[in-house]
């Protein structure tokens, strides 16, 4: 009987002694990170039979449990994830709004104040100070755009550098989570119940968490196997794949994440699949920074050709046809690893460009080209030689240089680089092509109402015959003979808007003619004086020159964009950060430390080891005193 009491005793003495060790390493962990609380579990022993009963023999500690919920705590690895995404890109998107609005680094005053000085210099073509001034303002828009461009270049290579950090820090704590599980496996294997080492793991996959999204898959062993969002293993069995920051295969100015496996089997993941986590951020944000570049390349690209030509169909001071204005950066190919053609793009009319990139694939007998931006798609079959395509979005392709194998694939950037060279290029003010270089006129005193409002030469490109002299001589209000040159006459008439076109040129006539009445077209025998070419350049800034869209309705579209995206993601990263807030308080109701609750379970445990130890020394004292008796 004694016996029975000293056991029972002494389990109870042990249970009590196990809780009082559980709770005091909960208090001592309260503020450590990840670490869930630990309570014991007991159960009655089995007892003995004693004549008609059964008489219980203590207590048995069954083990010490982590109070967790995999649900709960998967929730909150996702929504970290997510959290920590939407957190980056609104960082990033805001930094980009900034850059296109901001009056410092925006284009659109500098737009503003290049059509201004040609404006100017519309009521004073011969004033020296009036023609640098445009100049000089052409210079700022220039530098002003190849500056925005450089920034958004700049952000992108950031983007790269923040990846680099993300990835080594990814590539550390899953080599630490392998060992963990090796660990963890070993003693579960044994029996044991590694509760602290299940904390440092579950911290682990949290911390990874906020760089990429992992899904987790518990295994019998006590391993757990880690995939990211692509399904590539990144936590397997005994094997730890690393990750990688690379050039993109489809675009070496933007960044991919590659994945190795334990074979050294290496690819890039796929660009379509957002990985979660800042490295998701990083990654989805850089698709924002190219589309802008690409539109901030359309916008150079179709200011330089509008200027250009207008340029080329004016004179300068010396009377000599206009030069180019503007320079562009280079359009570029970027050929896929397997492809083994070669193909070459040129801008053939900068007034359709769409700003986006282009997917060109063969398959064997016909091309197809993919706008990227909508997914629209153009086909080209039995092209003829020389072998080209010319898409209805302002670019041309030369399939020929290098013949494609089916299966070829080529990413095609019109725009991208535009801006990065876009410069300046005249610097004496007697090269402004400030003047028409046709002029039609009165050659003497007509009878009727018959003016010319406007002669204006048409492009892009100037007609080889059109400074040769015409003469109209009006043989009603609307009809007339004219000869070029002095040749045969020829019977013309005026259209119903009153123009008529011929050499490269077009005349507007008010008024009736009368019979008789006669005008000359030809040469401008002055230049600086006549200001007629800059009325055409200031009417630049509200005609359409791309997509037909204006600048300035381009460039409010580009910051709309950007602008609308930033205010997206910034309401999404307020919500994912309230949804962690109260997945995480839901949490922590689960596996925090309380302390109030810890001190009652110490008082608890404290009083039930006394009662066992005392009960220890009853059965002590009922045994000396057996003894006693039996002596």
């Amino acid at each position: 009987m004694t016996a029975s009491l000293m056991s029972i005793g002494r389990s109870g003495l042990s249970a009590a002694s196990l809780g009082l060790s559980t709770t005091s390493h909960n208090i001592a962990n309260v503020n450590t990170p990840g670490y869930a609380r630990q309570s014991i579990t007991q159960r009655a022993a089995i007892g003995s039979q004693v004549g008609s009963t059964v008489q219980g023999i203590g207590v048995d500690v069954t083990g010490v449990t982590r109070s967790t919920n995999a649900l709960i705590s998967a929730q909150v690895n996702s929504a970290t994830s997510s959290a920590s995404s939407a957190t980056v890109q609104q960082g990033l998107l805001n930094r980009v709004a900034d850059l296109l609005t901001q009056t410092e680094t925006s284009i659109t005053q500098a737009a503003d104040d290049f059509f201004g000085a040609i404006q100017d210099a519309t009521a004073r073509p011969t004033s020296e100070a009036d023609r640098q001034s445009v100049l000089s303002k052409a210079n700022s828009f220039a530098v002003r755009t190849s500056d925005l461009d450089t920034q958004l270049a700049g952000m992108t290579s950031q983007i790269g550098q923040d990846l680099q950090t993300s990835v080594v820090r990814v590539n550390a704590m899953a080599q630490q989570i392998g060992m963990l599980n090796d660990q963890i496996a070993t003693q579960t294997g044994a029996g044991l119940t590694p509760n602290d080492l299940l904390d440092q793991r579950d911290s682990l996959i949290r911390d990874i968490s906020k760089d990429v999204k992992v899904n987790t898959l518990a295994m019998p062993d006590g391993r757990v196997q880690l995939f990211l969002a692509s399904g590539d293993p990144l936590v397997l069995q005994g094997s730890v794949s690393t990750l990688a920051v690379q050039p993109s295969e489809s675009d070496p100015s933007s960044y991919a994440i590659a994945i190795t496996d334990r074979s050294k089997s290496s690819h890039q993941l796929k660009a379509s699949v957002d990985l979660g986590g800042t490295i998701g951020g990083d990654l989805l944000v850089q698709s924002d920074i190219s589309d802008a570049r690409n539109n901030i390349g359309r916008i150079a690209a179709s200011v330089a050709s509008a200027f250009n030509t207008q340029q080329a169909l004016g004179n300068d001071k010396n009377g000599d046809a206009g030069l180019d204005m503007f320079s562009v950066g280079p359009t570029r190919v970027v050929a896929l690893p397997t492809t083994t053609g070669r193909v070459s793009l040129s801008v053939s009319d900068a007034s359709k460009l769409k700003g986006s990139d282009y997917r060109l694939a063969y398959d064997g007998s016909e091309w197809s080209l993919t706008r990227l931006s909508d997914g629209t798609t153009q086909k080209f079959s039995g092209l003829p030689s020389p072998t080209s395509i010319t898409s209805n979005d302002g670019i041309s392709i030369d399939v020929g240089d290098v013949p494609a194998q089916t299966g070829d694939v080529f990413i095609l950037q019109p725009t991208r680089e535009a801006a990065s060279n876009f410069k300046m290029l005249l610097r004496d003010t007697d090269k402004l092509a400030s003047s028409n270089p046709v002029i039609g006129q009165a050659t003497g005193t007509n009878l009727g109402t018959g003016a010319i409002s406007s002669v204006t030469v048409n492009g892009p490109e100037r007609d080889t015959s059109l400074l040769s002299p015409v003469k109209l001589t009006f043989t009603s209000a609307t009809d007339f003979t004219y000869s070029v040159d002095g040749g045969a006459e020829v019977a013309g008439s005026l259209d119903q808007n009153g123009n008529f076109s011929l050499n490269g040129w077009t005349l507007a006539m008010t008024g009736a003619a009368r019979a008789g009445d006669s005008f000359t077209v030809g040469p401008t025998s002055y230049s600086t004086g006549d200001n007629r070419n800059l009325v055409a350049m200031a009417n630049i800034a509200k005609s359409p020159i791309a997509d037909g869209q204006t600048l300035t309705s381009l460039n409010t579209e580009l910051a709309g964009v950007v602008g609308n995206r930033a205010a997206a993601i910034a309401i999404e990263s307020t919500a994912q950060t309230h949804l962690l807030d109260q997945i995480t308080t839901e949490e922590q109701s689960v596996s925090s430390v309380n302390l109030d609750e810890e001190a009652t379970n110490l008082l608890k445990y404290q009083q039930a080891y006394q009662a066992a130890a005392k009960s220890i020394s009853i059965a002590d004292e009922m045994f000396k005193t057996w003894l006693t008796l039996a002596g």
